[in-house]
């Protein structure tokens, strides 16, 4: 356990954190830290709080996320040099701006188990591709996926309640998005610029208005 704001703008921190026994990150443990390199070993974390790593550049790699259940908002805020698909294949919460302006993600996040989705979690993320499976969520935040322009569908959203506004704007690639018609708010915007969606996709509700 690593308490909060342990190592809080200590800019002359250098190389990679061990971290491996870690099971919990409290907020802004290491924010700013921006002479840490390498990829963290978070492979037994299991919560991870706001702006933990937030403006820390230097960090490479894709830490393995794969027993992380809970990632609150701005933990990876500006981490550029993070590189690969992130694993969140056990994640029921992603916060907001949680990976916003993590631009060298790629490939496709397994987001079935979570649950929600905060405002601008992946906004930026360019080079994230495929399908995301989004069976679990029942939230979707404002500019949640904004101008993820290499996604090309969103499917299994029979359990999703609210779609917030502008949440899928500008994912020009998008051809396929199914299974909304249990929605019961859907914002402004939300796929605005997805050209390659139909006005009259099938299962879409008569609310949602595609360009």
């Amino acid at each position: 356990y690593i308490e909060k704001s342990a190592f809080w703008q200590c800019y002359n921190l250098t190389g990679t954190p061990i971290l491996t026994n870690c099971r919990q990150i409290d907020s802004g443990a290491f924010f700013s830290c921006s002479g840490l390199t390498g990829t963290p070993d978070l492979s037994n974390c299991r919560n991870l709080g706001d702006s933990v790593f937030a403006n820390c550049s230097g960090l490479t790699g894709m830490p393995d996320l794969q027993n992380c259940i809970s990632i609150k908002s701005l933990t990876f805020l500006g981490c550029s040099g993070l590189t690969g698909t992130p694993n969140l294949s056990n994640c029921t919460s992603i916060g907001y701006y949680a990976f916003m302006g993590c631009y060298n993600l790629t490939g496709t996040p397994d987001l079935s188990k979570c649950v929600n989705i905060d405002y601008a979690a992946f906004m930026g993320c360019f080079n994230l591709t495929g399908t995301l499976n989004l069976s679990s969520c029942k939230h979707i935040g404002e500019k949640a996926f904004w101008e993820c322009s290499k996604l090309t569908g969103i499917t299994n959203l029979d359990n999703c309640e609210i779609l917030e506004s502008s949440a899928f704007k500008n994912c020009i690639s998008l051809k396929v998005v199914t299974n909304l018609a249990n929605c019961k708010a859907i914002g402004k915007d939300v796929f605005k610029g997805c050209n390659g969606l139909k006005k009259k996709k099938k299962g879409l509700p008569q609310v949602l208005q595609l360009d």
